[in-house]
């Protein structure tokens, strides 16, 4: 049976301090993140979509998972066409999005990127 070892309080302070000092830093970047998106959405949008791309690959490929590294790949050469630089035209997205016709019902026929508005 193994033991816990004993922590001097010199080290649970230490710790206590630095997770108070992680925790409160967490709290402020998610403030900075929601004041970044009121003040610049758009560049917001496309670094977070950058990241959420980028994120997934990069730790796949440090754990080695390269059958995932191939179906992030293949996956994101069939969305390239998929994905100008302007909105959709309504027949394009058809045949990118399937479903599509379907969104505006499940979403409640809202719009909720302002920079999208007609």
């Amino acid at each position: 049976m193994r033991h816990h070892r004993v922590h001097s309080p010199e080290e649970e302070q230490r710790a206590a301090t630095i997770f108070m000092l992680l925790f409160f830093l967490m709290i402020l970047a998610q403030m900075l993140l929601v004041y970044w998106k009121k003040k610049r959405y758009k560049s917001y949008q496309q670094v977070t979509l950058f990241g959420l791309w980028l994120i997934p690959f990069l730790f796949a490929e440090a754990l080695h998972f390269y059958k995932l590294i191939t179906c992030w790949s293949l996956w994101t050469a069939g969305d390239l066409p998929c994905a100008p630089c302007v909105s959709l035209q309504a027949a394009r997205a058809r045949k990118c999005v399937p479903g599509f016709p379907q969104l505006p019902r499940a979403r409640g026929a809202s719009n909720s990127n302002p920079s999208c508005a007609p």
